[in-house]
């Protein structure tokens, strides 16, 4: 994600008001895109017992019950997917499927693995709507339980537990305000910097999920509308201004000091030659400056 306003930054930002979330839907869930356009085939699992949903005339039907870690994968076939449980194909279909766990006895909360990590809620698989050879996958969940792979993901979860709090109220507030973002392709925001870092359930720690649960259902706000709640690890000692970075004039996206100098980020080099500028400049302004001196 293009972010501006580090941590420091977006705790003055909260004076500006904190809304509870209650009128912005807060049991709703998020969709976020694992897997879009890259892959034809995923594996997948579950902690617990399962079952593999297909869709049927806007419902789900189960197609398949799946045991604890058994292993599953999904391919993409020409716009078909094709299920398989221990290698053995189980289900096509052209529309989607849905892998969840089924063991509401379980003791320990129940995850579902796709690809390389384990995720709370349920995965969604289906043709991807911009490429009919690739498959999409979807991690389908509660947003306060996202955040709880966001805000370690975002913010070393060593840190203060005020500053940790701090991270999940604007990661919230970055989450509402950008629902819906890739509706195109499926769903509703990605996993990485493109948005927010999510690193699913293996990222959790207690402090980071206490630090969501003491904060939670606030946003904040600006004039009691939910604000681009940007931020970043590291500014250089100061902050963009909204208007210069993304073009949108607004209060509270203004230039300030930032007290980053302890990041590991605050210096760093860039080599660009004289090539580089002259082309940049050409594509972006249709100008030929020449040689640079």
């Amino acid at each position: 994600m293009k972010k501006l306003f580090n941590s420091f930054f977006v705790s003055l930002s909260i004076a500006f008001g904190l809304l509870s979330l209650e009128s912005y839907a807060a049991n709703q869930k998020i969709r976020v895109g694992l897997v879009s356009q890259s892959y034809n085939a995923i594996k997948f699992a579950s902690s617990s017992k399962g079952g593999i949903f297909v869709e049927q005339a806007d419902n789900f039907v189960k197609v398949a019950d799946i045991n604890p870690r058994q292993f599953c994968s999904a391919k993409n076939k020409n716009g078909t997917l094709e299920i398989l449980v221990d290698g053995k194909k189980v289900v096509t279909i052209k529309g989607k499927v849905i892998i969840k766990s089924i063991d509401m006895n379980t003791t320990y909360e129940p995850l579902i693995f796709a690809d390389t990590k384990w995720y709370r809620g349920q995965i969604e698989i289906f043709p991807s709507p911009k490429n009919v050879k690739s498959i999409t996958v979807v991690n389908s969940l509660p947003l306060e339980e996202y955040l709880y792979g966001v805000v370690p993901s975002e913010m070393p979860a060593s840190w203060p537990l005020e500053a940790l709090k701090t991270q999940a109220v604007a990661a919230r507030t970055y989450a509402i305000k950008n629902y819906g973002q890739f509706s195109s392709d499926g769903f509703d925001i990605l996993p990485t910097t493109m948005s927010q870092v999510y690193e699913g359930a293996e990222a959790e720690t207690p402090n980071s999920n206490k630090a969501v649960d003491e904060t939670k259902n606030k946003i904040i706000t600006y004039d009691s509308k939910v604000i681009n709640a940007y931020y970043s690890s590291g500014a250089g000692g100061m902050t963009e201004n909204g208007l210069d970075a993304w073009g949108n004039d607004l209060p509270y996206l203004k230039s300030v000091e930032d007290y980053d100098f302890d990041s590991p980020k605050y210096t760093w080099y860039k080599h660009i030659t004289n090539e580089d500028i002259q082309n940049f400049v050409k594509k972006e302004y249709k100008v030929v400056l020449g040689k640079i001196t």
